[in-house]
């Protein structure tokens, strides 16, 4: 990747005082059925960390999903 690319997710985030439902439910399904889980911004940021990345924003979308674009850029 081009030192000024970025890489670009958009995932169901957990957000405090969330306004769906949804991305709890999605946790819980997803828990249940494949011992995954929905993640938070801080557990985003470890992950882009750990990858060689840095996360330089979260953008909440207005679907109800809780879709967030998620960016980050190599560190």
């Amino acid at each position: 990747m081009a030192p000024d690319g970025r890489l670009i997710l958009l995932e169901t985030m957990l957000r405090p005082g969330q306004r769906s439902l949804y991305p709890v439910l999605s946790d819980l399904n997803m828990m249940l059925r494949t011992g995954g889980c929905e993640r938070t911004e801080e557990e985003y940021r470890a992950i882009y960390r750990a990858a060689g990345f840095e996360l330089t924003r979260s953008v909440e979308t207005i679907s109800p999903t809780g879709a967030t674009v998620v960016e980050g850029k190599p560190a």
